[in-house]
């Protein structure tokens, strides 16, 4: 979800399109009704090309995932 807030900064975004869709993981709390709407709103050429996953959410940040990684540890 984070990334789909900034996807209008990248680099020739709006050629995205041409090659896949997206999958969007929202974060807890949020609901695709207001991801519909900004994408409206600020990315409306990405209109139906949004993919919404669910799933159950995992109580781990990326930051603990790194830092088990490198001591070698399983994540």
């Amino acid at each position: 979800m984070d990334s789909l807030l900034t996807l209008h900064t990248w680099h020739k975004y709006q050629e995205f399109i041409q090659y896949a869709r997206f999958a969007v993981l929202p974060r807890p709390g949020e609901q695709p009704e207001s991801i519909d709407k900004y994408i409206k709103t600020h990315l409306p050429m990405f209109v139906g090309t949004i993919d919404y996953i669910t799933m159950p959410q995992l109580e781990i940040s990326s930051s603990e995932i790194r830092t088990r990684l490198k001591a070698g540890k399983t994540c």
